[in-house]
């Protein structure tokens, strides 16, 4: 279930930022390709229609990496001891803190921010982490993971024949 949930994580980041890209850089899709973008929208646009709520396409794909970041960040072992959270006592909070944690860090945006410090992935890694390494290769994999599935699909896009 976990090697699930990353995929799916990494093939929604990768679409979120294929379809700000395209939205930002006016870049034209063809055939499945449009097809592909215009199904993960719809989809965003319909999680969000329950809501009520109306917004840019752009807006929305970095509303939906920022939730990634979130809940990348919340779903972490121990993120009791994460820089964070490690002088607050969090078993005085209610029960399922971290639902709530996951929200506030998803819409606030700084759910983003955790994602563009992947970039930097020394930013986790401090005196109290026991195995940095690991935790440095895995969301340096995870980036180029995005980056490649970016440049994959802009490139096939290229050279697909058009309609």
């Amino acid at each position: 279930m976990n090697q699930l949930s990353k995929f799916l994580t990494i093939v929604v980041s990768t679409l979120s930022l294929i379809s700000f890209c395209q939205q930002v850089f006016d870049i034209g899709l063809s055939g499945v390709f449009a097809n592909v973008v215009e199904y993960y929208r719809f989809v965003i646009n319909e999680v969000l229609g329950i809501f009520r709520i109306t917004l840019p396409q752009s807006l929305l794909d970095l509303w939906t990496l920022s939730f990634l970041g979130a809940a990348a960040y919340v779903k972490s072992d121990n993120i009791e001891g994460s820089r964070l959270l490690r002088d607050v006592d969090t078993r005085k909070f209610i029960r399922h803190w971290k639902i709530i944690y996951f929200f506030c860090l998803g819409i606030s945006f700084f759910g983003l921010g955790i994602l563009l410090t992947i970039i930097y992935p020394l930013t986790y890694v401090d005196e109290l982490q026991s195995e940095p390494a690991n935790l440095i290769r895995s969301s340096a994999r995870n980036v180029i993971f995005i980056v490649l599935g970016l440049f994959v699909f802009f490139v096939l896009n290229a050279y697909a024949p058009s309609l």
